[in-house]
């Protein structure tokens, strides 16, 4: 899995100069699976979802054809879902989570 996470506070307005960077992690992630399978984490905003596509699309285009690529979406992501059905991802992983301080029962 390639985890990619943007500062919150000043999040880059279009992140094209790190598609080369997160292209390459990757395509070494894959090359080491032993599942047959790679996953791209990436909590891309709203005004990211060009880039977001464009980058998954790339990394699928670059990959091994025998491994698979898998995306995580955020659960607010599915609200607005069309977006999602153009990835060329062949699985979305939804994730859900919160912040703060969690009380377990």
């Amino acid at each position: 899995m390639v985890h990619v996470e943007f500062d919150i506070f000043k999040p880059p307005p279009a992140p094209t100069n790190l598609h080369d960077d997160i292209l390459n992690a990757v395509l070494i992630a894959a090359s080491q699976s032993t599942s047959g399978w790679v996953q791209l984490d990436c909590e891309a905003r709203t005004s990211h979802r060009l880039f977001y596509k464009t980058l998954v699309h790339d990394i699928k285009v670059a990959l091994p054809h025998h491994i698979k690529l898998s995306v995580t979406a955020l659960a607010w992501w599915c609200n607005s879902k069309d977006w999602l059905n153009d990835l060329k991802a062949d699985g979305v992983v939804p994730m859900f989570f919160a912040w703060g301080h969690q009380v377990h029962k």
